[in-house]
């Protein structure tokens, strides 16, 4: 496999190039530039993103539980009451 790979670059370096290599180098550093700015205003932002994840988070952990307490399940007056409550039905048994 090895000896392949140096095969296929040898005869790539025979090769005549198809184009002219000058500002090249030039245009690489300008994307390296662009992209080093970009990761800079994301090292930033990783902060605030972080405390913006955090409070959505516990808002939905508050809300979630508000909202368990208040969905408490309660009987309306008339189901107690009636002859096919819970208790009424227990007592019928003994």
């Amino acid at each position: 496999m090895q000896s392949q790979l140096d095969d296929l670059l040898k005869g790539l370096a025979a090769e005549p190039t198809d184009r002219s290599l000058s500002g090249l180098e030039g245009r690489i550093w300008q994307v390296v530039g662009e992209r080093r700015a970009e990761m800079r205003v994301q090292s930033r932002l990783t902060p605030a993103a972080v405390v913006f994840v955090a409070l959505a988070l516990a808002t939905g952990a508050v809300v979630g539980g508000l909202t368990e307490l208040s969905a408490a399940p309660i009987a309306p007056d008339w189901m107690w009451a009636s002859n096919l409550a819970p208790s009424a039905l227990l007592e019928g048994a003994r």
